[in-house]
């Protein structure tokens, strides 16, 4: 069996701190769960620092952000993120902010 990965890009939306996922809104409107693991790897791209190893307390609400990932069975709006980049100088695009910020 071949698992595709899934990619996502959008805003981050909401964190939940206790059970280690946020919520990613797309630009066309879907709210995905990402459920951040052992084997998530996260990075970081800013101007000055390039791309670095970064983890989950460095994301914060309204950050541009990718995710890949495997999509769950059960939930098709919720995920295991494998690698996640967060973009921190980078508004999320006009269309996602709107969305973010309703």
């Amino acid at each position: 069996d071949i698992t595709v990965p899934v990619i996502i890009h959008g805003g981050v939306a909401a964190i939940d701190s206790e059970n280690f996922s946020i919520n990613v809104t797309t630009e066309d409107g879907k709210q995905i769960t990402d459920n951040i693991e052992n084997l998530t790897r996260t990075y970081s791209y800013t101007k000055d620092d390039g791309f670095i190893r970064s983890g989950f307390s460095k994301i914060k609400e309204n950050y541009n952000i990718i995710i890949s990932g495997a999509q769950n069975i059960k939930d098709k709006n919720r995920m295991t993120a494998t690698r996640i980049i967060i973009f921190p100088e980078i508004p999320a695009s006009p269309k996602v902010n709107s969305l973010l910020n309703k």
